[in-house]
């Protein structure tokens, strides 16, 4: 009697220990399928956006500085314009806010114009890529001269654009800007522009 229930204990431990085997055998499997499943479509894509770097932007914080220029002829008579900017961003809720002073030149004939400008303008990036639209508005003050003849005007407007950023620390910059331009001894009048240029940005690596 004695050994009968010393086999049946034998027995069942048996029993236990095999069912333990099987058990774990049946995990290792489940957990090896899993791992080797194919992902599922959306989280294969998923997985490839968030593999791309951000597409680049303007900062609060950045600084830039840029240069831009336009050329026009017009029945034989031309001038050319070049622009050297600086400005500096601060957040202003979902868009920038800058600050850009500016000096610009402009020869036409024997004529030179010098302007100095501040504007205050703000910034919106478009989706999420890399283009970024503002708008400002500005004034400053105009010295043209003319052999020993000089005088003095006052520009004043506003400008829209676009700003295409190449990466973090570069950017195209394409403008249209009108000015009226006051303070003329004969009548004020208006003038419209059309600017490219290219920037470089400082501060801008967030």
């Amino acid at each position: 009697m004695a050994f009968a229930r010393e086999s049946d204990r034998v027995r069942a431990n048996a029993i236990v220990w095999l069912a333990a085997v099987l058990l774990g055998v049946m995990n290792a499997r489940t957990a090896t399928a899993t791992a080797a499943a194919p992902a599922s479509p959306a989280a294969a894509s998923s997985a490839v956006e968030s593999s791309r770097p951000a597409a680049p932007t303007l900062h609060a914080g950045a600084i830039e500085a840029g240069i831009a220029g336009s050329y026009t002829s017009v029945d034989g008579a031309s001038h050319a314009t070049v622009q050297i900017r600086a400005g500096r961003f601060a957040s202003c809720g979902p868009a920038l806010i800058g600050l850009e002073p500016e000096l610009s030149y402009l020869h036409v004939g024997g004529l030179d114009e010098m302007d100095l400008e501040l504007g205050v303008s703000l910034h919106r990036r478009i989706g999420g890529g890399r283009l970024v639209a503002f708008a400002a508005i500005g004034g400053g003050v105009r010295e043209e001269w003319l052999g020993s003849f000089r005088q003095a005007r006052h520009p004043l407007g506003a400008s829209v654009g676009l700003r295409e950023l190449v990466d973090a620390r570069a950017a195209l910059r394409f403008e249209y800007r009108y000015r009226r331009i006051l303070s003329d001894p004969v009548a004020d009048f208006s003038e419209h522009e059309l600017l490219a240029g290219v920037t470089l940005l400082f501060r801008n690596d967030r």
